[in-house]
């Protein structure tokens, strides 16, 4: 009887919103008595605190299993990120319900209001606790960090539910496409943190591209081998434009570098790992279970058509692509060595480290 009553309640909260909904409402829809439903809870906002403690609990426990302790900070934020839209996916009518609580929640009782706002503690506080401090980026950098994403996914999910005829809509938000708006938020938060982390940041991005170093991506993707995950890899090579003696492209090289970082980060998933190898070369790490190499074709062509309208000297012989699927039974290193673009030293340097 207890589910009964949660499923009707929350469904009635979500439609036609919490203070409109009435006892009488949730117990005509319950098919039970009022003494019935005060047999389980002592008011209608003891029945809402505890929908909202149940998805607050899945919300907190999937966060906790998606975002490895270890690792690196970038990796962390866009999987917090993605973690907060993902669960604003699933459960839109929870921010639904936040948005109309925020707006009148003078009516609730004191201990309602801060667990409202549990939400955004509870997010804020896995931040603090996922991230790294050292002398460059200490705990109050964090914390002005964490206030930036909650402003950014407040905003982001009041434009969602944007009011119509003076209702919100929650059920916009199950028909948005928001993965491009997930990226762009979660490179603001990037760009954010590499500001406030600019010396730290140095040693595992390259400034120019907004690419993984050639060092710290090959950490990235010997982690990722140990722990024994299938996973894609794609070499994007321009050595021969940029080794080239024609200065019109020396004059456009270091602009078509960066136009590139910045074309691989929004063609592929906030998720996946970009390193440039060397001045020439970029390498993507993916995550997949399976061979996808012709959805993988399909942006790295697009990538390249756009850089030739862009940078109208660029010739279809000046950049090279390479697809591998990696399983595992793979021997990485084997692979590694089938790349013919990669110099030796670069393979010697991954033994290594390994």
């Amino acid at each position: 009887m207890e589910n009964i009553i949660l499923y009707n309640s929350r469904k009635l909260f979500y439609e036609q919103g919490y203070f409109k909904t009435k006892i009488s409402d949730i117990t005509k829809k319950s098919g039970i008595s009022t003494g019935n439903f005060y047999r389980y809870y002592s008011s209608k906002e003891d029945l809402l605190f505890q929908i909202l403690k149940k998805d607050l609990k899945v919300y907190t426990e999937e966060v906790r299993i998606l975002i490895p302790e270890e690792g690196d900070d970038i990796f962390k934020l866009r999987m917090i990120m993605r973690s907060i839209f993902n669960f604003l996916k699933k459960n839109p009518f929870f921010f639904a319900l936040l948005i109309e609580l925020r707006k009148n929640d003078k009516k609730l009782s004191v201990f309602s209001r801060k667990f409202l706002n549990s939400f955004w503690d509870k997010t804020n506080l896995l931040t603090l606790e996922l991230l790294k401090y050292d002398d460059c980026f200490d705990r109050e950098k964090g914390k002005l960090l964490i206030s930036m994403i909650e402003s950014e996914v407040k905003i982001y999910i009041r434009y969602l539910l944007s009011e119509k005829n003076g209702k919100c809509n929650p059920q916009k938000l199950l028909f948005s496409h928001i993965e491009d708006d997930l990226n762009n938020i979660s490179e603001i938060v990037i760009n954010t943190f590499k500001s406030l982390n600019r010396n730290a940041i140095k040693k595992t991005t390259d400034l120019l591209t907004g690419a993984y170093t050639n060092r710290y991506f090959f950490e990235l993707l010997k982690k990722t081998h140990y722990s024994g995950k299938s996973f894609n890899l794609i070499l994007l090579d321009f050595k021969t434009f940029y080794i080239t003696k024609d200065s019109n492209k020396i004059f456009f090289r270091d602009n078509i570098m960066a136009n590139t970082g910045d074309l691989l980060q929004k063609s592929f998933r906030s998720v996946d790992s970009i390193g440039r190898l060397d001045p020439s070369k970029f390498m993507i790490l993916i995550l997949e279970e399976k061979d996808m190499h012709n959805i993988f074709k399909f942006r790295i062509v697009k990538i390249i058509e756009d850089l030739k309208i862009k940078f109208p000297c660029i010739s279809e012989e000046d950049i090279v692509w390479k697809h591998l699927y990696i399983n595992l039974k793979d021997d990485i290193l084997d692979k590694f060595k089938e790349l013919n673009s990669i110099e030796n030293n670069t393979i010697i340097d991954f033994e290594e480290k390994i």
